[in-house]
């Protein structure tokens, strides 16, 4: 098999199984980009590891934010919320691309995705209440594992709402978390707002959220029907950049021993990854 169709596959299995439900126009410009050509030779450029379909639209998405100018923005309900179009976008998100095609490469060969999505903390929150109630009593050291930008390490600075109508954390916090609960089981939480002592994230590469370019980024990976998500994304960063968490650049097997052996001996360790929780 050769490249282009190998990537033309993935393009598909992207747009069958990561966007239904999540991403409508993602799904439909995918699909239809596995099927042309010129993008894919663009989109093969792709930073090796990385995968092609997301670098490819947070690259579209990032010029798009950064106010290049084109129709193919009526699409994107982050950027024009009263869009009207209708029909097929891909003939005009084809010209955008041809157009940008040394900005797209650029992006897309040298970034990396790299996303903190702060809803898996809703699913983190009742594993936190487990580690609670073994040790009770005892203050909790937080090490996360692939933390991007950190933000899941604050999980317990957010307020959170179950459909079940648990809620957890301060109600007025600027961070609400909902989800919805499925199944007869209830998931545990807190008994109270647990003392952190001890909070680091380890990452290959860490998102710095001083850094404007480093967070636009982050921003342009969040997809753009998805606009509560980018709100969360923004209310997170707003509250982090007074007391960013720590975090270190490395591997974690490397950084582990020495990262552990710092924890204080009267805490709880919660060594913990999220990815998994998309």
């Amino acid at each position: 098999m050769q490249e282009l169709d190998r990537l033309a596959l993935t393009f598909h299995r992207f747009a069958e199984l990561e966007c239904p439900g999540m991403s409508s126009l993602y799904e439909s410009l995918c699909h239809s980009l596995a099927e042309e050509q010129d993008l894919l030779a663009l989109a093969a450029n792709a930073r090796s590891g990385q995968p092609a379909p997301n670098l490819f639209m947070a690259a579209v998405h990032w010029l798009l934010t950064k106010g290049a100018q084109h129709t193919v923005t009526e699409y994107y309900p982050d950027i024009s919320p009263e869009m009207t179009t209708h029909g097929d976008p891909y003939p005009i998100f084809r010209s955008f691309c041809l157009e940008h095609g040394d900005e797209i490469v650029d992006l897309i060969s040298t970034r990396l995705v790299q996303t903190n999505v702060v809803r898996r903390c809703a699913v983190l929150l009742p594993a936190f209440a487990v580690a609670m109630g073994r040790d009770a009593g005892q203050p909790l050291s937080l090490v996360e594992i692939g933390a991007s930008a950190g933000l899941n390490l604050l999980w317990d600075r957010y307020s959170y709402t179950y459909s079940d109508a648990q809620r957890w954390g301060d109600p007025d916090h600027p961070v609400q978390l909902s989800s919805i609960i499925r199944g007869d089981l209830r998931p545990p939480l807190p008994d109270s707002i647990p003392k952190v002592v001890f909070r680091v994230g380890l990452d290959l590469s860490p998102v710095d959220i001083s850094d404007p370019d480093a967070v636009d980024w982050l921003r342009a990976l969040v997809w753009p029907e998805r606009v509560d998500e980018a709100q969360m994304l923004e209310d997170a960063l707003e509250m982090a950049k007074d007391d960013p968490p720590r975090l270190l650049a490395g591997d974690a097997l490397e950084l582990l021993p020495e990262v552990l052996e710092s924890i204080p001996l009267d805490s709880t360790l919660c060594l913990y990854h999220s990815n998994t929780l998309n």
